[in-house]
């Protein structure tokens, strides 16, 4: 990856973010305070949140920010090249810091695996932002073939969440994150954060909204759905 952005001739610092322990992996709430964390260290003006198994095949796919989001990671060889979900913003988006700060960030609740990346998206279109996405030559990346972690399970209740949240992003993101900074290794190569998600804490208030509006009940998951416009 170095090479790739060495050859693109930009300034850049590569943050590793952790989660301290072995509780559930929670992917949006640890790059909210991955952020937060360094924006204390200086003043970034783009981000790009990427997922650590992809990596460009094509150099001309340059690591900036636009003034709209711009999700990268279109085309990846373990989907055969192809591109089928519109309303998802994963993999590797480059977002400027006023338009993640615009968003809010990430959702805090989704625990597991699933869903995040599609309300992330939802966040930039309810704030008035538009998605770009770059042609297939410029968008291909190659994705390290893994086992799912075991930490990081697949989560059903996550859609039903989003939904629930979906116009609650302006109270819930990084204006309410709650977590604990433990450490920040400087490495040769990159900067590693260590982050406490504080779980317990997080998943009781979770659960205890979850019951009180029956998010996750069969007979009142009709009810949740919402639909964005492509």
């Amino acid at each position: 990856m170095h090479k790739i952005l060495q050859r693109q001739y930009i300034n850049y610092i590569i943050f590793v973010l952790e989660s301290f322990g072995n509780g559930t992996f929670n992917k949006g709430k640890l790059f909210n305070a991955g952020f937060v964390e360094a924006m204390k260290l200086y003043k970034f003006d783009c981000v790009i949140l990427h997922d650590v198994d992809l990596i460009p095949e094509n150099d001309k796919n340059i690591y900036e920010c636009s003034k709209q989001p711009r999700h990268m990671a279109l085309y990846i060889n373990i989907y055969n090249y192809t591109f089928g979900e519109p309303l998802h913003l994963g993999g590797a988006t480059a977002i400027t810091v006023e338009q993640f700060k615009k968003i809010n960030g990430f959702n805090n609740n989704f625990w597991g695996h699933g869903y995040e990346d599609n309300d992330l998206y939802s966040r930039v279109y309810l704030n008035n932002l538009n998605v770009v996405r770059y042609p297939f030559e410029l968008s291909r990346y190659y994705s390290f073939e893994h086992e799912r972690d075991k930490l990081n399970p697949e989560n059903k209740c996550n859609f039903y969440l989003s939904a629930y949240y979906h116009y609650k992003s302006k109270h819930d993101g990084i204006n309410n994150l709650k977590y604990k900074f433990i450490i920040m290794e400087y490495h040769k190569l990159f900067t590693k954060i260590v982050i406490d998600l504080l779980e317990d804490f997080s998943r009781k208030k979770l659960n205890e909204t979850i019951r009180r509006y029956n998010i996750c009940d069969s007979e009142a998951k009709k009810e949740l759905l919402f639909f964005l416009p492509l």
